[in-house]
């Protein structure tokens, strides 16, 4: 028995599931804790879904913490099992932390036996070692037979898995739809010849998406600013298709200072410009933000509500810019409105202060 064993007053047997296999199969609230408990657990699992790792773990933690119990004496020993989400990730892990914390209230214990059926619920390891050290990790791996009748099942299980549990079939069936849903709108529309770039191209954004994690970006924005998030994706969907019509209307076969210019001169009917379509959704969006930071009473309101007073101007020195470089304005009138302009943002800096002291006074 090693030094840590015996210098540890109080050991902890603890069976980690990070996706929460035991509570989604047995409906079992976590933590679970005693050996009675645990064994009962393991038996409903084990009767539920007999072929699954977790039910090994569960069983091989009883096995532990009846071992050590031998060794060490029941007033020494305890077992429990902690889980986490289905679709694990931070939240489950904030989740594993707080049922340890439950097992630690009743238990005080100086050192965990951590029993793994694989890799997965290792990465707790950081998690655990937070609240108390590991002693020892016991990974729990089921032996199989390898002849092809076995091999099969096993494939067929996880088959069955990529097309059933939904961490996995928005892989194996989400992006392989997509590209279907693709090739015969293509076909239909006679654009089949654009059907690799259009691939490379979803291929591209599904990457780019995961890579810097836009999903969870998103629904973290959403969840701390939800009605200038909304306001975001409407004005973003506003102006994406806007740009769309307005781009199939001119032709523009390359990227250039002169597109650009067109780009942003295009004028619906007689009043409206597609710079002014530009300059409305990023005042929609600062607006939304502005409503939300008065909601929240943050010191961000003042800073906010200068830049919406400031989107008017700058759309005007875009605008005279433009008209300059096509021969059809002044110089002067562009040195005016971008003065204008330092003078607004001077004049929102004074106001700025001014509704600070009112709004958070000293």
């Amino acid at each position: 028995m090693s030094e840590n064993f015996k210098a540890a007053k109080k050991l902890l047997v603890l069976c980690v599931d990070r996706d929460d296999d035991i509570g989604q199969v047995t409906r079992l609230k976590t933590p679970i804790v005693g050996r009675d408990n645990v064994l009962k657990a393991a038996i409903d699992f084990a009767i539920k879904v007999p072929d699954d790792s977790d039910a090994n773990a569960l069983f091989a933690a009883v096995q532990t913490y009846d071992n050590l119990v031998s060794t060490f004496g029941r007033q020494r020993c305890e077992i429990a099992v902690v889980a986490g989400l289905p679709q694990e990730g931070i939240e489950a892990d904030i989740k594993i932390l707080s049922e340890l914390t439950k097992v630690l209230e009743k238990f005080k214990a100086d050192g965990v036996v951590l029993i793994s059926d694989g890799p997965t619920d290792e990465q707790v390891i950081p998690i655990i070692q937070s609240k108390l050290p590991v002693l020892s990790v016991k990974r729990i791996v089921v032996r199989q037979s390898r002849g092809v009748e076995e091999s099969f099942v096993l494939l067929t299980k996880y088959a069955k898995k990529l097309v059933e549990e939904p961490k996995y079939k928005k892989y194996s069936l989400g992006i392989p739809g997509i590209f279907m849903v693709v090739y015969v709108i293509l076909s239909l529309t006679g654009l089949l010849e654009y059907i690799s770039s259009a691939l490379m191209l979803i291929l591209g954004v599904l990457l780019f998406m995961k890579g810097f994690n836009i999903p969870e970006r998103i629904k973290t924005s959403y969840s701390n600013y939800p009605i200038s998030f909304t306001l975001a994706i409407l004005s973003s969907i506003v102006l994406f298709l806007t740009s769309i019509y307005v781009l199939a209307q001119l032709g523009l076969n390359e990227l250039s200072a002169s597109a650009l210019i067109s780009f942003l001169t295009y004028t619906f009917g007689s009043y409206v410009m597609m710079l002014d379509v530009v300059v409305l959704s990023g005042l929609v969006i600062s607006a939304g933000y502005s409503i939300e930071q008065i909601i929240r009473k943050t010191r961000q309101v003042p800073s906010v509500l200068s830049l919406v007073l400031l989107f008017p101007v700058l759309r005007q020195v875009i605008l005279e810019a433009c008209y300059f470089s096509m021969g059809r304005g002044s110089m002067l009138l562009v040195l005016y409105w971008f003065s204008m302009s330092c003078l607004v943002v001077v004049l929102s800096y004074i106001l700025v202060k001014k509704i600070e002291k009112i709004l958070y006074p000293k």
